[in-house]
């Protein structure tokens, strides 16, 4: 591990804000307003000025309308089905930064694995359902062919039998013609 400095130190620390709007953590605790404060003044007064947050935390509007300009956001969003206009998106995201009382957010990171695990479901699904539909038709064509083949098989044997009959009766005419003749 290489030598880090203070500075170098404070550059990577992070303020995480979870519990400043709602009961997080391990011990599930949720941060007043004082101590909020009283965060991020220590904070400005070490030179540390990266808040992560994300647009589930922000229940409560107000928690980032005073703060210091030298902040910099980094946030996340979960986008929905309804991001798929470009005016939406905009819209969604200016009311996202007003939230945090800025103009520019430093890392904006999109929540997508939930709608991820979501298509990947229905695409399984719908594997799922498209084998069993082939499945279903290929059995059906199966049968198809199956009873098609046995409706051959007793034709052939029928024609046989009628032919093997008309031989025996021809036979036997020959005989007692033969037997006649005699």
């Amino acid at each position: 591990m290489s030598d880090m400095n203070k500075s170098q130190l404070k550059n990577r620390i992070i303020i995480g804000s979870a519990n400043f709007t709602q009961n997080y953590g391990a011990d599930s605790t949720k941060i007043n307003s004082h101590e909020i404060k009283k965060i991020l003044n220590l904070a400005k007064k070490n030179n540390i000025y990266k808040i992560d947050t994300a647009e589930t935390y922000l229940k409560d509007k107000k928690i980032f309308k005073n703060i210091n300009k030298k902040f910099k956001f980094s946030s996340k969003i979960i986008p929905n089905h309804k991001w798929t206009s470009l005016d939406f998106c905009q819209n969604n995201l200016e009311d996202h930064f007003k939230n945090l009382n800025t103009k520019k957010i430093d890392t904006l990171m999109l929540q997508i694995a939930d709608q991820y695990m979501i298509a990947s479901n229905k695409m399984s699904q719908i594997s799922s359902l498209s084998a069993g539909y082939a499945l279903d038709i290929s059995s059906k064509i199966d049968v198809d062919f199956a009873g098609e083949t046995t409706e051959l098989a007793k034709g052939q044997i029928l024609a046989q039998a009628g032919t093997a009959m008309l031989a025996q009766a021809n036979a036997q005419g020959q005989g007692m013609l033969a037997l006649i003749q005699s």
